[in-house]
């Protein structure tokens, strides 16, 4: 077994990381050290938070994502995670749609409409507690005022 700190085996270990994060579902830094131990690697905690670190992974959902595994899970979720965030939907104009969440809720909910990939959505802009929400036409803004209103309600 090679040592942790060994630049040979680093980029080897590395790699195994990527498909052990993109194959199964591990939750834990002391998981994926046991894991790669099975796989004939010396790892420590801090050597595996080391490499985390240098691939930029983060968890997302209780398990560890790579930063393109990331964006994907998020594309195209719809309004996935917006539960229990918004207090209530208005039209200001007829483009934009202003979005009232629990205070500090904002940056999420704005995060989570940017990345919904939902036509009607052209960009946000996120306070504390409000999102604006640019839609492309009024028929945009009175889709998405539906949509935003069935979260509202809980249908």
């Amino acid at each position: 077994m090679n040592e942790p700190n060994d630049p040979k085996d680093r980029q080897t270990r590395l790699q195994l990381i990527r498909t052990l994060i993109t194959t199964e579902s591990i939750a834990s830094q002391e998981v994926l050290a046991h894991r790669l131990r099975e796989e004939g690697h010396a790892a420590t905690q801090s050597s595996v938070s080391r490499d985390l670190a240098v691939l930029r992974v983060a968890k997302q959902g209780g398990v560890y994502r790579l930063p393109d595994q990331k964006a994907k899970a998020e594309v195209g979720r719809g309004f996935s995670g917006l539960e229990g965030l918004i207090t209530a939907v208005d039209a200001a104009g007829p483009h934009l749609v202003v979005i009232h969440t629990k205070i500090g809720a904002a940056s999420q909910c704005g995060l989570l409409l940017d990345r919904s990939n939902v036509v009607e959505i052209v960009g946000t802009i996120a306070g504390d507690d409000t999102v604006f929400c640019a839609c492309m036409d009024a028929d945009a803004q009175r889709r998405l005022r539906q949509k935003l209103a069935k979260i509202l309600s809980g249908k």
